[in-house]
């Protein structure tokens, strides 16, 4: 199955900073924030904007601007739209503090139901649109007027691929015009929910970022190279585990593509052993870790758009590669029109 890609962008992290955990047990990670344009004409109203994460904000501005370069503003009604979300809660410190008070508040209870009332009355009114799954997409179809099929993945960066092969699914089958968008928060509570299933921590390097794709069925004049999704591997997550796994796929694999762009990793070190292993298997195979460390389910997105440069290179065929936190190996390919 191939469909047509018509437009892709991404903000990414242009600020980064150390972040410490513990002082005491030496435990901190880099992070990569978003700087967003308060003055863009698509920046949400100022009512929505407090019950906004920063990722859904920057969002609805990159999604508009997006269909608006790709020409498709009046195409709306049947659009899908397909989102995903890495670990959604931001500001964790502030959250915590919430429950905190509302475990304090349910202390000596009589029963479930005055337990239960004393939870509602400690809990902030906005703790549950801040920190809903789907709050992006539902914030992006009210900005931007979509209207067709839409749903929410998470909360790895294999809810990119997701995301994006349920696109493809809906511009292939349904032949409707097709937005998918990704978003990572990253920050603290991400480092705290993934780097439990790391071998290590050290050098750990995470960023916020989003991400966008338009695709189509057929090949318009906006179109700008075939999209599809190899065969993949079906690796059942190893939930508890500690270990990556440096053979990222069970048999050889050939590559016959011009251009390589892998991601998955959250570590340095673990960034330095997966490119020994493509570098071995490809003659131009490259990350980005370097630059803004992981970037959850934007990770294929950025790839996408390297892909996109080197394709207006004179490159024929590019693999996109990323493995998420639980080893899930998904694979996108590009071919020049």
């Amino acid at each position: 199955m191939e469909v047509y890609l018509v437009g892709v962008k991404n903000h990414v992290s242009s600020q980064f900073e150390t972040e410490v955990v513990s002082e005491k047990h030496s435990k901190s990670f880099r992070s990569g924030s978003l700087v967003i344009d308060t003055h863009s004409p698509f920046y949400p109203k100022r009512g929505d904007e407090k019950i906004m994460r920063e990722d859904t904000k920057a969002s609805i501005v990159l999604m508009n601007e997006l269909l608006i370069a790709c020409g498709t503003e009046l195409e709306r009604e049947e659009m899908g739209l397909y989102v995903a979300s890495g670990v959604f809660i931001a500001n964790f410190e502030k959250h915590i503090g919430h429950l905190i008070s509302v475990f304090e508040h349910i202390k000596g209870a009589k029963d479930e139901a005055e337990k239960l009332q004393n939870i509602y009355r400690a809990s902030p009114p906005l703790l549950a649109l801040q920190t809903l799954t789907n709050s992006t997409m539902s914030f992006i179809a009210q900005y931007t007027g979509i209207q067709g099929n839409n749903a929410t993945f998470g909360t790895s960066s294999s809810a990119g691929f997701d995301a994006i092969l349920e696109g493809m699914n809906e511009a292939y089958y349904n032949h409707n015009p097709v937005l998918i968008a990704a978003s990572n928060v990253a920050g603290l509570y991400s480092y705290l929910m993934n780097s439990t299933l790391y071998p290590s921590a050290e050098n750990w390097f995470e960023s916020a970022a989003v991400g966008g794709l338009i695709l189509s069925h057929r090949q318009t004049e906006n179109a700008i190279c075939k999209l599809s999704a190899p065969t993949q591997q079906q690796i059942i997550p190893a939930i508890t585990t500690r270990n990556i796994d440096q053979n990222w796929f069970e048999k050889p694999n050939e590559f016959s593509s011009d251009v390589l762009f892998f991601s998955g990793a959250y570590t340095k070190k673990i960034n330095a052993l997966d490119d020994t292993y493509f570098t071995n298997r490809h003659k131009k195979a490259s990350s980005v870790f370097d630059e803004i460390g992981n970037t959850g389910p934007v990770n294929l997105f950025i790839g996408i758009e390297k892909g996109l440069a080197k394709i207006k290179e004179g490159a024929q065929v590019i693999d996109v590669l990323d493995r998420d936190i639980y080893g899930r190996i998904s694979h996108l390919q590009l071919k020049a029109i």
